[in-house]
């Protein structure tokens, strides 16, 4: 029925989700706040325990098994409350700040995970049209660098004037928003198709290659869905289809496809 409907309409519906995974938290502050929830929680367990036990039974077996089913539920009702106030409902209108480190770990789309992103550098430093590099010591200043050092001895800026990093966060592509791990038709991905990444303002995929074809190995009602690149806008919603390549392909001509900004 999903399929169905957004085949009909082409567009993805504004969905709340939670900012974070229902586990793997690396919150510290969440987890203690857990701890201290749960820890609250068996205390009052045991004390309402104790109590019933100390006290003469005046009752029937009915009645007390009826209290302590009530008992529990207040309890579990309670627990509950609690750890949902540490999960900041959503909504895709509302920011770009709350990532979910599943989606971060994640390879969905062919984006990079977070293991060895560091090892990934900005292929465009120093190659778009009219980009500088500035050697700090000497202070000389060469456009079109190729050689341009990525040991912090040297700074690169594009053509507007904006320092470029040596080296991209390429694992939160697609995870901004608290989308899930996967390119789902409700949160679909932006195409990894170099000819698009400056429409979407994302960075690259992995690197297609000899052994990475970018096969997206779609499955229909499953995914993964991405934005359809000929009607895209930011403010109001666009179609959406089957991603057809999870990669990004290899630089052919800097000067038209690093742009910078």
């Amino acid at each position: 029925a999903a399929a169905a409907a957004f085949a009909a309409t082409g567009a993805a519906a504004d969905t709340e989700v939670f900012g974070r995974a229902a586990a793997g938290s690396e919150s510290t502050a969440e987890r203690l706040a857990e701890q201290v929830i749960t820890g609250l929680m068996v205390a009052l367990t045991m004390m309402v325990a104790v109590k019933l036990a100390s006290r003469p039974s005046t009752n029937s077996w009915r009645d007390n098994f009826t209290t302590a089913v009530m008992v529990t539920l207040v309890i579990v009702q309670y627990y509950s409350i609690g750890l949902s106030v540490l999960r900041i409902p959503h909504r895709r209108s509302w920011g770009t700040d709350i990532l979910r480190y599943d989606c971060q770990d994640s390879s969905k789309g062919g984006k990079y995970g977070r293991d060895g992103d560091e090892k990934v550098p900005n292929e465009c430093w120093c190659l778009g049209t009219n980009w500088t590099c500035t050697y700090s010591a000497s202070g000389v200043v060469v456009q079109n660098d190729p050689a341009c050092p990525r040991d912090n001895t040297a700074a690169c800026r594009d053509a507007n004037g904006v320092n470029q990093k040596q080296s991209l966060s390429r694992f939160k592509r697609d995870c901004r928003n608290a989308q899930p791990p996967s390119c789902t038709m409700e949160h679909p991905c932006t195409p990894c198709e170099r000819s698009t990444l400056d429409l979407f303002g994302e960075v690259p995929c992995q690197l297609c290659s000899s052994t990475n074809t970018g096969d997206c190995e779609f499955v229909d009602g499953v995914g993964p869905y991405c934005w359809a690149g000929d009607d895209y806008d930011r403010t109001q919603r666009s179609r959406i289809g089957p991603c057809t390549k999870c990669c990004t392909e290899p630089l052919t001509d800097p000067a038209t496809e690093c742009l910078g900004g």
